[in-house]
Formats: C-alpha cells, structure tokens, sequence
C-alpha cells in the first residue's frame, strides 16, 4: 500500500516538474517582432531608424533600419512590453503605444510618419548631434559619442544593439547572419575579439562595424 501511495506522489511530482520546465521554456522561447512604416498617403519609408524600448523605462533594447518595402524585424525577444520609436529625417518621430509581445512573437500595425514641418522651409540651418546609428553603403555606423546608450556600456553592448548585429553565447558578432566582422574606431582598424569588447568602454569612441576584407 505504501509503495502504491510513493508511486502515486512520485507521478504527481514529476508531472509538476514537466509542467514547470515547459512553462519556463515557453516563457524563455525567442520570438520575432515584425511590422512597417508608412507615409501619410500609406507610402513605404525605407531606412527609417526603429527602435525598440522596454516599455518600463523606455531602455533601448535593439535598433533596426526598415527596408526598400518599410519593413522591418526583430529577431530572438523574450516575451515581456515593449514600445516602439519611429524616426526618419524628415518626419516626426513616432512613438507606438505600449504592447506586450506574447510567446511566439507578432506583427505591429503599421506605423504612419508624419512630415515635419521644418522640411516646407526653403533655408534652414540644422544645428545638433548626429544620430546614433547610420546606415551607410558598406557598414552600420554607430556613433556613441554624448548618446546615453554608452554610459554605462560596454563596446560590445553597444554593438549588440546596433541594426543587424548579433552576438551568441560566446560573444562572437554577427551582421545579419555573416560573421568576420571588422571593427573600427575613429576609422582605425581594431583586431579585437568580442570578449576584448566586452571589456572595453565605449564612451570615448566612436565606432564603425563592416564586414571583413576579403
């Protein structure tokens, strides 16, 4: 009888623990965000800056460019609410509402820019700091120098934000998929690994990541 009652408890607590494990798996599972942005009169907006905060404190946690169509992606997100913020020269900077990404990911609805007015000026003198990230025609530029993302930051994290970038358990980095990334510094070629990154502040540098010579 005892034995049957250990065999009974024994089933119950490996249930429980199955049950445990699949939800702590379920709640860890990567998900993508997907979603476009769009003019007034719906037209796509290509190389718009989309980053993608917490909604909490509104910390960065990545930043991608929309493509030719206004799409963009975000890969590899834990469930949890985030917000996002729209940004392309020319247009107001948008912020969507708070959401909460479930397990498995979603698509946005798409977001509309509006034109600023300072564009229907014919002469205008801009005077500020350039943006944090600029996507150029053979390397993602990142320019770190007075952004609050640095402080507090390593190099590495830094980069792991930036447009395409990715970094996997052993802090090698990615861009898009490709890895045998150069990293400059002020323009300077920098043969650092992504564990010497990670142990490099950021603050006084600005830094440029493009793939690799052949």
């Amino acid at each position: 009888m005892r034995t049957s009652s250990t065999y009974f408890v024994a089933k119950i607590l490996l249930a429980l623990f199955a049950w445990l494990v699949s939800t702590s798996a379920a709640a860890q599972t990567p998900g993508s965000l997907t979603g476009k942005v769009r003019t007034a009169a719906s037209a796509p907006i290509d190389y718009a800056t989309i980053t993608l905060h917490k909604a909490a404190d509104s910390l960065v946690v990545k930043t991608e460019f929309s493509d030719a169509q206004g799409a963009f992606r975000f890969e590899g997100l834990t469930e949890g609410r985030y917000r996002i913020s729209a940004a392309q020269l020319g247009f107001l900077r948008h912020w969507t509402e708070p959401f909460t990404l479930p397990v498995g990911g979603m698509t946005l609805p798409a977001i509309m820019l509006q034109k600023s007015a300072a564009t229907q000026l014919k002469e205008v003198q801009v005077v500020g700091q350039k943006p944090l990230f600029e996507r150029l025609a053979d390397r993602t530029v990142v320019n770190v120098e007075g952004s609050t993302l640095a402080a507090g930051n390593t190099t590495l994290d830094v980069l792991a934000r930036a447009p395409g970038v990715t970094v996997d358990g052993n802090d090698n980095l990615a861009l898009r998929g490709r890895q045998g990334l150069l990293v400059l510094i002020d323009g300077k070629r920098q043969p650092m690994t992504g564990t010497e990154l990670a142990e490099t502040t950021c603050e006084p540098y600005r830094l440029t990541n493009s793939k690799a010579s052949s």
